[in-house]
């Protein structure tokens, strides 16, 4: 019998047997470890490895809210997440003191903070990105519903800037 693979992963009425599980669990590593040498480095480095780390799989760590407020529980990784925070702004010149960030599980929420900072702070701005950035520049412009203008690159795929001049609306002075 060929199972397709949706059909293989299919949450059916009722649960299956846990060896069942596991074993599917097992190929799914398998295949993906299989997969290892045709992968070239991006979006991820592979030489690593997260087995001292295992013990946390059982910890649910919930970091609820700012890095910097209080919560209820001591289940959090809030003070590490602060360090992070701090040698990042430390590493780009800038004072922990007068910086504030996260961590997020990675570039696409990255890019949703910022852009949510900037509708924020600047809410009938335009959101403009070069062709070549990101698809989470796009995506998250359109969820916010700002309006988007995408700037052709220069030989270095930097944004070029006489497009950005070009596409700014003409004031009045």
């Amino acid at each position: 019998m060929n199972i397709s693979n949706s059909d293989q992963h299919r949450i059916g009425r009722s649960p299956r047997p846990e060896e069942e599980l596991l074993s599917q669990l097992d190929a799914f590593i398998t295949g993906m470890r299989g997969e290892e040498p045709y992968v070239l480095g991006f979006p991820g480095n592979l030489e690593f490895s997260f087995s001292r780390l295992g013990g946390l799989l059982d910890v649910l760590i919930n970091n609820v809210g700012d890095p910097g407020s209080a919560d209820k529980s001591d289940i959090n990784a809030k003070a590490m997440e602060r360090a992070v925070v701090d040698f990042m702004a430390r590493l780009a010149n800038g004072s922990p003191d007068r910086t504030y960030g996260y961590v997020t599980s990675g570039g696409s929420e990255a890019n949703q903070f910022g852009l949510d900072r900037g509708c924020t702070l600047l809410p009938d701005a335009r959101v403009y990105c070069s062709q070549a950035a990101h698809y989470s520049i796009r995506k998250n412009a359109r969820l916010m519903r700002k309006e988007l203008v995408v700037i052709g690159c220069d030989a270095q795929d930097r944004m070029d800037v006489a497009g950005v001049g070009a596409r700014m609306p003409s004031r009045r002075r």
